[in-house]
Formats: C-alpha cells, sequence, structure tokens
C-alpha cells in the first residue's frame, strides 16, 4: 500500500476463491518511481479469472510483487500509475487486445518487458498479433496452457536482479 500511496478495501466475494476481495484504491494521477529496495512488480493481465488468479497466486507464493486484472483498459490504467518491470498479457481480450494494450503500456513504461500468451490457434489474425508484438518488442509469446516452470523461468531470467 505504501508503495502505492493507496487504501485497501476488503469486500465479501462469493465468486472469489477466498470469498474476499481485495482492491487498492489509487489516488488519481499518483506515479511513484521505483527505487532499488521496491520488489521486482509483475503485472498479469487475462480475461480469464481462473488463469490469471492461478499465475497471480505462483508468483505472489515465490515472493513476487504481483498486481493481477482482468483488461487491457485496467492495464494501461495501472501502468500509469506504477512502475512494472515485467507484464504476462493475455493477446485476445475483449475490447482492447494484448498488442494494443503493450503499444500503450510501452509508451508509459518504455523500459518494461512484455509476455504475450495466447491460446494455440491457426487463425491468421492471431498469427499476425502475435508477430506484431514480438517485432514491437515482446520478449517472447507462450503457448496456452502455459507451464508453471515455464513461466518462472521467464520471470527470473527476465528480472535476474531478484
Amino acid at each position: 500500500i505504501t508503495r502505492h500511496c493507496g487504501t485497501i478495501l476488503a469486500r465479501r466475494n462469493e465468486d472469489s476463491p477466498s470469498g474476499m476481495v481485495f482492491e487498492v484504491d489509487y489516488p488519481h494521477g499518483n506515479r511513484l518511481e521505483k527505487t532499488h529496495h521496491m520488489a521486482d512488480a509483475i503485472m498479469i493481465v487475462d480475461d480469464d479469472r481462473d488463469f490469471r488468479t492461478t499465475i497471480h497466486e505462483i508468483f505472489q507464493d515465490e515472493g513476487w510483487g504481483v498486481v493481477s486484472t482482468e483488461d487491457g483498459y485496467q492495464a494501461i490504467q495501472l501502468a500509469s500509475m506504477s512502475p512494472f518491470d515485467l507484464v504476462f498479457m493475455d493477446i485476445r481480450m475483449p475490447g482492447i487486445d494484448g498488442v494494443e494494450t503493450f503499444l500503450k503500456i510501452k509508451e508509459t513504461l518504455p523500459g518494461c518487458m512484455v509476455v504475450m500468451m495466447a491460446v494455440m490457434m491457426t487463425g491468421h489474425a492471431d498469427q499476425s498479433l502475435i508477430k506484431t508484438a514480438l517485432r514491437e518488442g515482446a520478449i517472447t509469446c507462450l503457448r496456452k496452457p502455459v507451464s508453471i516452470e515455464q513461466v518462472l523461468e521467464i520471470a527470473s531470467k527476465a528480472l535476474p536482479q531478484r
């Protein structure tokens, strides 16, 4: 909370595995600069709640600083308020796709590394999105389902100072 200069809101939610949802309220326009003692920050962006929660909990259990969100618009807003070192993002999401989100985040956080995630499909549109993301600087594109080991290995390689 200190890192984000916000407050925590806890509320009951029957859809959440724990029965509770914790939200961080960010003051509008407040952005903190990362200092050397802050934990590496990872953002998970995926509209699949179960997948997003699983990846979030894996990073949390491994001691990483992690935030997750369900869509590109929220990801862009979070990136404008807090520094992230690494983003794992679904390539196909409703509203704004992962590549467009990545390009917007890249404007705000030019040093942020992004890993795109896509369900294995043969559609030309998906292949085009993957090629665009890689050409624009995404460090890799993982095929879903991803393995825990694969995700942790990528994070460790991308953020070796941890």
